[in-house]
């Protein structure tokens, strides 16, 4: 859609004008993408955290794609610390999972994303959650010497 367009691309003003004219912020593309899944992966924060953009106007922060993936999850795989800040910052969960049962911490964990694993644990992440091999976040860190 036009708006998931403008929310990749970071364009602010055009996400506003779309929302302004009625257009769904929490519709999804082919692949059950929303904007804000787009806005997180490109990190995009001046689109999704503008005083009129996407969050301040209801969007689902923990809507998953067709993947079972949230916003929060694909920012983190992108690496992408100051757009998982801002998802925090609109109520994004820290325990929604992904198929594999990730969650945001053990993604960072086993990518050695420091930046966000702080986040992550300084927001109250559990680091006793386990994925679906019943792997911690300090089961990853072990593994790879971190």
């Amino acid at each position: 859609t036009p708006l998931h367009m403008a929310a990749s691309d970071g364009y602010q003003e055009v996400v506003k004008i779309l929302l302004d004219v009625g257009a769904d912020i929490d519709a999804q593309d082919s692949h059950s993408n929303t904007p804000l899944h787009l806005a997180a992966v490109k990190d995009r924060c001046t689109t999704v955290d503008a005083k009129d953009g996407s969050l301040d106007r209801s969007a689902t922060v923990d809507a998953k794609d067709g993947q079972s993936r949230t916003a929060l999850e694909l920012a983190t795989h992108s690496g992408h610390s100051k757009i998982a800040h801002v998802l925090l910052n609109h109520g994004a969960n820290l325990e929604t999972t992904n198929e594999k049962g990730e969650t945001p911490l053990l993604i960072a964990s086993k990518s050695s994303l420091f930046e966000l694993i702080d986040l992550f644990i300084n927001n109250g992440a559990d680091m006793e959650a386990t994925d679906m091999y019943s792997l911690t976040a300090l089961h990853s860190a072990a593994k790879d010497g971190n």
